[in-house]
């Protein structure tokens, strides 16, 4: 048989949801020609091979068998390997089909001159109905997440899509090397769509078809799976990966307000930062992805600063005379400009207030571009710090501390005396 379109399915357990995906699949592609399903049964042990047995005889139809589990991308590359059609369809095992689904993903597609490197659909989830996917973007926090509302055009371009149902040109699989077997179920589609996107092929959402998904149900996932696969895409593509984040905070930035951050970012943005969204973007970018790859190191048992500096203060400025220790008082305002880690997971401004007024008003800001303010009441020995602050990569870093209210303040408030800073959980001395 000769088949232009060519269905690769992995199956792996899940018995009933292949039985049920099959048959919707099968009554879905009723009057279109020239179509195969290949099903690849990944080392399943709940009675799956015996039921690929019973379907010998079956036109339009071939099973494969791995003799041992493989992963997701092993069996989504055995199948295109011995697909026979032109254009592949890379679907999941837990999927339910509805006439109609089809045509608009091939149209979309078009021929090979287009240069659409991949098609993705809609995908609501049978659990709820809910819409679970219209293509795959950036959070502002630096994670891939399914874009959750509709297209308003029927195509639309994105930066990936779930391989849970796609339609892509078998020369273009080929092309990129087909999926990539080092991740362990998870990542593998966000991969090739970078590879399809570095190759200056699109990735488009064809938002006039639509499946319904019984969300990763077909493949279970060890603990810290998820994470070994992210730290893996991320240390791939992080150029790619840095822009595109840049790209999100750029527009997140733009003619917003001073907490364009939240949640994302502790405090507040000030007016510089946001008068300069375009380095602001890049900034903020870094320092997301930095502070994945800090956790990604902590979980891998590694230490997250190893071969980098530990913070230093360089000097400071603006402040009282200086106590035993190298503490500093406070008077109105004063700079501290210190060195720190790539991706310093906080800096705290350690300090003691004396007798005084019942509270004293304070606020940090690190680079001119994030600031928080606190009350603090008195006599106490406190820390108020800016966890994930935005530092300036291979620069030093400033932090200016500031007490509200001005000299008259500062003349009939508390004493604040600032003993050291703590950044990135490791004590600097003042002295």
């Amino acid at each position: 048989m000769s088949a232009s379109l060519s269905l690769v399915v992995p199956l792996f357990n899940h018995l009933q949801h292949s039985r049920e995906m099959l048959a919707s699949l099968r009554a879905s592609l009723q009057g279109i020609e020239g179509w195969e399903v290949v099903l690849v049964d990944d080392g399943s042990t709940d009675g799956t091979g015996d039921w690929l047995q019973s379907l010998a005889g079956l036109p339009n139809l071939r099973t494969l068998r791995h003799d041992r589990n493989r992963g997701y991308a092993a069996a989504i590359n055995t199948g295109a390997a011995a697909a026979r059609g032109s254009v592949l369809a890379l679907l999941n095992s837990d999927l339910l089909f509805c006439p109609g689904w089809l045509a608009p993903m091939q149209a979309a597609l078009g021929p090979p001159a287009a240069r659409v490197g991949i098609v993705g659909n809609l995908q609501y989830r049978v659990s709820d109905g809910g819409l679970d996917h219209a293509g795959i973007g950036l959070s502002p926090g630096g994670q891939f997440e399914h874009i959750g509302a509709p297209p308003a055009q029927p195509r639309s371009e994105v930066l990936a899509v779930t391989g849970a149902c796609v339609l892509l040109h078998r020369q273009v699989f080929d092309r990129v090397g087909g999926l990539d077997t080092g991740y362990v179920n998870g990542a593998e589609d966000a991969d090739l769509c970078l590879k399809l996107r570095r190759a200056g092929l699109r990735v488009v959402l064809a938002g006039d078809s639509a499946v319904r998904h019984h969300v990763s149900l077909s493949r279970g996932r060890a603990p810290g799976q998820n994470e070994a696969n992210s730290r893996r895409l991320f240390s791939r593509w992080r150029p790619e990966i840095r822009r595109e984040l840049a790209a999100v905070w750029r527009r997140r930035l733009a003619g917003a307000g001073a907490t364009a951050g939240h949640p994302w970012l502790d405090g507040a943005l000030t007016p510089e930062a946001l008068a300069a969204p375009q380095a602001m973007a890049g900034l903020v970018a870094e320092q997301m992805l930095l502070r994945q790859e800090a956790r990604w190191a902590r979980e891998c048992g590694a230490s997250r600063t190893a071969g980098a500096p530990h913070a230093e203060i360089i000097d400071t400025q603006g402040f009282g005379s200086a106590e035993a220790g190298g503490s500093l008082r406070l008077l109105n305002a004063g700079t501290i400009r210190f060195t720190a880690p790539p991706g310093a997971r906080n800096v705290f401004v350690c300090r003691r207030v004396g007798p005084g007024r019942a509270s004293v008003h304070l606020e940090l800001e690190v680079n001119g571009v994030q600031c928080r303010r606190f009350t603090l009441a008195a006599p106490g020995s406190l820390n108020s710090g800016i966890a994930h602050p935005l530092l300036w990569p291979g620069r030093v870093q400033t932090l200016r501390v500031r007490r509200l209210g001005g000299d008259a303040d500062a003349a009939r408030g508390a004493e604040i005396v600032i003993t050291h800073l703590v950044v990135d959980d490791a004590v600097v001395g003042l002295g």
